[in-house]
């Protein structure tokens, strides 16, 4: 399958220092079926390894996460795609001890995102995210509606092929994190 990402590599911007390494590999329909996520590189050995593996039935795809890191148990996600293949129900169970989260997504009819509601393990409603319109296929921010609400807005510099290189987000106006991305195109 021709233009799907093989490896995604990243590091620290100001010294252009090693973080981790992932690959990607896809099965005969062209989706991912397995991840391997390699970190923490010293003497020529990756010390940190992360693995996943996609399995998918009907409109469902299970997601097993294995880890050799030192306090991070084994996890599995579970998401559910509507017809347009969009992800409108996400949960994630550690192995070990239940439920990490819990979520349900909200489309308009252009597919793109209006909201999230955060659920408890009983199915409760804990927190809603309501986004904007998206820019480019991706989002501008949302509100979030909880005890402690807040808006997060991100803001883009797009190259000439209109990808984004530049990406600031803010809470409530104020900066909070700064993205630098450098794409290589073959």
């Amino acid at each position: 399958y021709r233009n799907r990402l093989i490896a995604a590599l990243k590091m620290y911007v100001h010294n252009y220092q090693f973080i981790e390494i992932t690959g990607f590999i896809y099965d005969d329909k062209g989706r991912l079926s397995k991840e391997k996520c390699q970190s923490g590189y010293k003497n020529s050995v990756f010390e940190e390894v992360e693995n996943c593996v996609h399995t998918y039935f009907e409109n469902k795809e299970e997601i097993h996460m294995t880890s050799n890191i030192e306090g991070r148990p084994d996890a599995k996600i579970y998401n559910t795609y509507n017809d347009q293949h969009k992800i409108i129900e996400q949960r994630m169970d550690r192995i070990s001890d239940g439920m990490i989260y819990w979520e349900k997504m909200e489309y308009d009819n252009n597919g793109d995102l209006l909201r999230i509601l955060c659920l408890s393990e009983s199915g409760e409603i804990e927190n809603i995210y309501e986004y904007f319109p998206s820019l480019n296929g991706l989002t501008s921010g949302y509100k979030s509606i909880s005890e402690k609400p807040y808006i997060r807005e991100h803001k883009y510099l797009f190259n000439e092929r209109g990808h984004w290189i530049n990406q600031a987000v803010m809470n409530d106006g104020v900066p909070h994190l700064y993205y630098d991305r450098e794409i290589t195109y073959y």
